[in-house]
């Protein structure tokens, strides 16, 4: 039994782990955040049947909410531009509300909702029908709080159709941890939004302001200048605004020069010491050398192998479940063709079912952002990239050595 429970633990924290990287680069990118994929772990980890996340929009402003239902597998993103908390919403980091709260079907919260959901305007019909249903099939629930250091970011309800779930329906130890990261990051996307906005505040109308009361002077009071008591100050104004400027701007998601063949190199040996079952061999051909440069950041090359890495372990094990003997084998092959990087991934797993559906598609948008492309074949399966390299500051001939 401790041996069935620690394993249990290990796939649970696996599973955690794998939900927080996924919501690590959404964040460390300025791509649209899918927050279905942030609901999966609270599926997957919980007694849960059915819940619901609310995340409020990254400022301190804005009353935008986006909430996500699930019921079951079936899982939906909605979003209301204009959605005012009550006075004891949950949706508030009040001193008045007692985390985790529990409640059941039809109680005072449900029905609030249940209303403001049915007279909201501008929902899809079928979204509406999605979350009414949600609510009405809620027997019992218990509701975690995503706030964090006094900021209103959201909160997570966890239901069943099951009446009195409540000692069920409480977070694990994992999921609790999994809880906490993800109000940091939320934390830090609403950060990242508010510094980005005040740079861009103070490049306008902040510059222009001051440009232009420093041309008023100047116009009107000829030797204002001249007196140390108006250009000291008026330059150390100048300074703190350019300080505050670049500051807000080192947060901006930006694509550098990466080398690829030093970073293939070490996320396959990576991968290898992760999966010591599984060959993984990586094959360099023709002309390819270290010096080759993809422009991209670190999150969108993740972003692809990783997704490319999991979709072939998945295909593998789906193999060995019809045939033990199969050793698993994966190989990535690099080389350089007019001026573009050529990547090959292929395995020797076969099909299997796929939970959502969304992987290759992000896969492609991510190609596409990085001016190149994605083919995907079969018999044998292998996904084909193409990257431009050479893009940065640093551009290269690759061909030189």
């Amino acid at each position: 039994m401790d041996y069935i429970i620690d394993i249990r633990d290990r796939l649970a924290m696996h599973e955690a782990h794998q939900k927080l990287l996924a919501i690590a680069r959404l964040i460390a990118s300025n791509r649209k955040v899918d927050y279905r994929t942030s609901v999966e772990a609270y599926r997957e980890l919980s007694a849960a049947d059915i819940g619901m996340a609310f995340f409020k929009i990254s400022s301190l402003n804005s009353s935008g909410l986006r909430l996500t239902p699930w019921y079951g597998e079936e899982t939906r993103e909605l979003f209301f531009p204009e959605f005012i908390p009550s006075p004891d919403s949950i949706l508030r980091d009040d001193i008045g509300l007692a985390f985790p709260l529990e409640g059941k079907e039809r109680d005072m919260r449900i029905r609030r909702f249940h209303k403001r959901i049915e007279e909201f305007p501008g929902l899809r019909e079928e979204d509406r029908a999605f979350t009414l249903r949600c609510l009405e099939n809620i027997k019992s629930y218990v509701i975690y709080p995503l706030h964090l250091l006094s900021q209103d970011l959201g909160a997570v309800l966890l239901g069943s159709h099951r009446p009195k779930f409540w000692d069920f329906l409480h977070m694990n130890p994992f999921l609790s941890l999994y809880n906490s990261l993800l109000k940091s990051f939320l934390l830090n996307e609403r950060l990242a939004h508010l510094v980005s906005d005040i740079s861009l505040k103070i490049h306008n109308p902040g510059f222009y302001c001051l440009a232009g009361l420093k041309g008023n002077l100047v116009q009107k009071y000829p030797m204002a200048f001249a007196d140390p008591e108006i250009s000291r100050p008026m330059e150390t104004l100048e300074n703190l605004m350019n300080e505050l400027h670049e500051k807000g701007k080192m947060i901006k998601c930006r694509k550098k020069d990466i080398q690829f063949l030093p970073w293939i190199r070490a996320l396959a040996r990576q991968k290898k010491s992760l999966h010591p079952a599984i060959e993984i061999d990586l094959d360099v051909q023709g002309k390819l050398s270290p010096d080759c440069i993809i422009n991209a950041t670190e999150d969108n090359l993740e972003a692809i192998f990783e997704n490319l890495f999991v979709n072939s372990i998945r295909a593998i094990n789906a193999r060995r479940q019809k045939d033990p003997s199969v050793v698993g084998h994966i190989s990535i092959t690099a080389q350089i063709k007019k001026n573009k990087i050529h990547v090959v991934f292929q395995d020797n797993g076969t099909s299997y079912e796929t939970v959502s559906g969304r992987g290759m598609p992000r896969l492609r948008s991510i190609m596409k952002d990085l001016g190149g492309s994605m083919r995907k074949f079969h018999e044998p399966f292998r996904i084909y990239l193409t990257f431009p390299h050479g893009e940065g500051a640093k551009r290269r001939d690759c061909n030189e050595s």
